[in-house]
């Protein structure tokens, strides 16, 4: 199923998708900065949104910009040391590397990053050019 929204066009209906109510439930994720709840009908719209050949690189993306937003004490926990942020982009990275982590990546990008931010980071790369 393929949304008529961009990317773009996702970013700037933002604050409107937050006056619904949130659909809960439960996704593991390896990283858990914050007990939030996440507009997973949000997470869904992203990731129709993301090409698949393009996943290696919004992945390589997320993941950098996710140890860049880490707490020390966060990477410390992932590599027994707080500044060890190329081991942590590692670890995360082969974590990511499933198609069944997709979801996770992009939830745990919400929480770490902000729903905002991480649509933002994803327009940057300028993923419906690949589309067509």
């Amino acid at each position: 199923m393929t949304s008529s929204l961009t990317l773009t066009q996702l970013l700037f209906k933002l604050p409107t998708e937050y006056l619904r109510p949130l659909r809960k439930r439960g996704s593991f994720s390896m990283i858990s900065m914050t007990h939030d709840s996440i507009d997973l009908d949000l997470v869904d719209k992203t990731i129709e949104l993301i090409p698949e050949d393009a996943w290696t690189q919004v992945r390589q993306v997320i993941v950098t910009a996710l140890v860049d937003n880490m707490p020390g004490s966060v990477v410390e926990r992932l590599t027994d040391f707080c500044t060890n942020f190329d081991r942590a982009e590692e670890i995360l990275y082969d974590y990511y590397q499933l198609p069944d982590k997709q979801q996770d990546l992009i939830v745990d990008a919400f929480k770490i990053m902000g729903a905002a931010n991480c649509l933002e980071l994803l327009n940057a790369l300028e993923l419906s050019n690949s589309q067509q």
